[in-house]
């Protein structure tokens, strides 16, 4: 079963496209990552899902519709952001910067 479902979604800041389509599937208990360099969308794409920015496309998490009224607090319960490594405090244990993510 899938957790995290995209279909179709855009973020668009004025005529520039940040995130063009992006559809994709998460499936329950598997680790999915976005890469790629910078300014490719993938914190757009993030804030876009967590309800931070406005979006269009479908989104469904844990069988929840968020495409119209966004309920943000179950979405980011569910997201982990991991940044990059030059950005990992490494006097904090992982868990630590977990949460400062």
């Amino acid at each position: 079963m899938a957790i995290l479902t995209l279909d179709h979604v855009v973020k668009r800041f004025g005529d520039f496209t940040a995130v063009s389509r992006m559809s994709f599937e998460v499936m329950r208990g598997e680790i999915f990552g976005l890469l790629g360099p910078n300014g490719a969308g993938k914190t757009t794409l993030l804030r876009a899902l967590s309800g931070l920015l406005p979006r269009t496309g479908q989104v469904r998490f844990a069988g929840q519709d968020i495409s119209a009224a966004s309920p943000r607090e179950t979405v980011r319960a569910g997201l982990v952001h991991v940044v990059e490594g030059h950005r990992v405090f490494t006097q904090l244990s992982v868990y630590d910067n977990l949460l400062l993510a």
